[in-house]
């Protein structure tokens, strides 16, 4: 037998990192920024004052994710966003006692596309860029990111 000690093995943590994974809704984008004026420009009706619209906004995002969660779980596959959060913005509105004639489709529609709209929070990308040249990692789109 030898009696040649090996090497200690390699802490996992002890490499550089090979991939960055961001989540686009609340990290990168400020979704409230457009949202909550989409909100605030919609048809004032007694069942959602002005003050109300923030927490509608954060219920409506809590309920997508919810949604897609749901679905993935169930094994469905995941469907047009805009089908997802046209659904959930229904059960809010409904729920909440805002119907139909209040809010009609064009309305509606309007608000689903308020979420195709949104600043970004990480200015103009430099971050991402010194975090990566700093981790030598390269940088794949996907989708129709810039």
């Amino acid at each position: 037998m030898s009696s040649t000690a090996s090497p200690p093995p390699t802490p996992i943590h002890s490499s550089a990192p090979k991939a960055l994974v961001i989540d686009l809704m609340g990290t990168c984008c400020d979704w409230q920024s457009s949202v909550l004026p989409a909100l605030h420009h919609a048809p004032s009706v007694p069942a959602l004052p002005p003050d109300a619209l923030l927490q509608l906004a954060a219920d409506w995002r809590a309920g997508f994710f919810k949604e897609v969660k749901m679905r993935t779980d169930a094994g469905q596959a995941i469907e047009d966003i805009d089908v997802t959060h046209r659904r959930v913005l229904n059960w809010l509105l409904l729920a909440k006692g805002v119907r139909p004639a209040q809010w009609d489709d064009s309305v509606r529609n309007r608000l689903v596309q308020a979420w195709h709209v949104q600043q970004g929070t990480l200015g103009d990308g430099n971050q991402i860029g010194l975090y990566r040249s700093a981790n030598d990692l390269s940088l794949t789109k996907v989708g129709q990111m810039p």
